[in-house]
């Protein structure tokens, strides 16, 4: 089943989300730990850099979504035959990260729905739960 406008378009924010926080923080060198302390000051040298100092990154991110759910296209046939389409704007890797992200996106979906099946079926047993339900609609992993 082909995704609507709107499921893509929750997508692209999501990852264009994920991609800006995996951007915040950099590794500690001498460590290679992550420190939420330190913040970023050249995001280019971060492998998802390149790809949100795009300008309008979430339209770029959209399309390549919807050749990958919608055309059912692969990352080398987008990365070799839309070259036009995209020219400098996105490198392979980018289009690697976008895929891997869509991967990720789907099992968070999946998750969310046990969860939310879960609690539909607590709710019967327990009305009280249904605050926890209510709150999960606004989950964003």
């Amino acid at each position: 089943m082909k995704p609507s406008d709107e499921e893509l378009t929750a997508e692209a924010e999501w990852v264009l989300d994920r991609l800006s926080f995996y951007c915040a923080y950099q590794k500690d060198d001498k460590t290679g730990i992550d420190d939420p302390f330190e913040k970023r000051s050249e995001p280019t040298k971060f492998k998802y850099g390149k790809l949100l100092q795009q300008k309008d990154a979430k339209t770029k991110i959209y399309k390549v979504l919807s050749l990958l759910r919608c055309e059912m296209r692969d990352v080398p046939m987008i990365a070799k035959h839309r070259k036009m389409v995209y020219a400098d704007e996105l490198d392979e890797d980018s289009i690697w990260i976008i895929y891997n992200l869509d991967q990720e996106y789907g099992r968070f979906l999946r998750h969310k729905k046990q969860i939310q099946d879960f609690l539909t079926k607590a709710i019967q047993i327990n009305p009280q739960i249904k605050v926890i339900d209510e709150e999960l609609l606004y989950a964003k992993m």
